[in-house]
């Protein structure tokens, strides 16, 4: 979210989003999970999660040079959606 709206950054550009983050969130399958309080991510295509002796952390996306700060509330569901969806492949 910004300046009050929501967009979906995908591999192919930026889009302006008419939902509501947390109706997104309620759409969207398992692999999409809050990462902070505006912010949701496809864990899927999470390749690196960096944690810094300051409790926060940056997630790396495959195929593309943007970052996500995940916020300390939210790093260990997301590490664990990680954790489970790997495990089932």
């Amino acid at each position: 979210t910004y300046d009050g709206r929501v967009y979906a950054h995908t591999a192919g550009g930026g889009y302006l989003c008419r939902m509501k983050l947390y109706e997104l969130e309620e759409m969207l399958p398992r692999t999409f999970v809050r990462a902070s309080k505006a912010c949701l991510v496809n864990t899927a295509k999470i390749c690196a999660i960096h944690r810094y002796i300051t409790g926060t952390a940056d997630a790396e996306f495959f195929s593309s040079s943007k970052k996500v700060s995940l916020s300390r509330m939210y790093y260990h569901s997301v590490r664990n959606v990680i954790e489970e969806t790997r495990l089932k492949r």
